[in-house]
């Protein structure tokens, strides 16, 4: 599979994104997101308005710290230098906004061969405005279409 992998930098723009089936060990931390924006990046170098990508994981390496809501599941703030930070509607259970702080040696965005880009926000749930198919939703956030370069932090 032809991915293409970004160096995630200050870029994120979650707030807005949907996300499920979260891995986490003590060292990788693999988010898969449909609609996660990015702005001030290669992909988007504009820093008045976010860029989204349909289908995109978020790999963080080297996990210093790890702050979910009002829970630390690993290591110190004080530990990790800088702290990245994540969110959005978490897609495992009932619908919930969720906040992520992550403190990692490296962390990068990783595109499918086919993601596209839209000035416009992807839409991933029911209703009048959704502009993404069901079931490529729930293949993508089943791992279907997950890339064995991603696959390999998850063993």
């Amino acid at each position: 599979m032809d991915e293409r992998i970004y160096d995630i930098g200050e870029a994120a723009h979650s707030s807005e994104a949907y996300y499920s089936n979260v891995y986490f060990d003590n060292s990788n931390l693999v988010i898969p997101y449909v609609n996660f924006g990015l702005v001030e990046h290669p992909l988007n170098p504009r820093s008045d308005r976010a860029i989204y990508v349909d289908f995109a994981y978020i790999l963080c390496t080297g996990l210093v710290y790890l702050k979910v809501l009002s829970g630390v599941l690993l290591g110190r703030r004080e530990d990790a230098g800088h702290i990245l930070y994540f969110g959005g509607l978490q897609m495992d259970g009932p619908p919930e906004l969720i906040d992520f702080e992550v403190g990692c040696k490296s962390a990068y965005v990783y595109l499918l061969p086919d993601s596209r880009l839209s000035n416009s926000i992807w839409v991933a749930v029911d209703g009048p405005l959704r502009n993404l198919d069901a079931e490529t939703v729930a293949a993508f956030f089943r791992a279907e279409r997950m890339p064995e370069s991603i696959r390999r932090f998850m063993d």
